[in-house]
């Protein structure tokens, strides 16, 4: 299933979700935060999947 051109097995980075969400670097840390997006912390970075993104965008599906 592909979505925004988002795949939803497919990991992205904060920065990579950030141009698909159109939003700032500020804002995607705020979601990570409060949990609106869940993600794994990886060598101290996050790693998002696609299905997350897609939910975020599209809460209906």
């Amino acid at each position: 299933m592909e979505n925004h051109g988002i795949r939803t097995s497919e990991v992205y980075t904060t920065e990579e979700a950030k141009r698909y969400l159109k939003v700032s670097r500020s804002t995607i840390k705020r979601f990570l935060k409060r949990g609106l997006i869940r993600a794994n912390k990886v060598g101290g970075h996050y790693r998002i999947l696609g299905k997350e993104l897609i939910r975020l965008v599209s809460p209906e599906r």
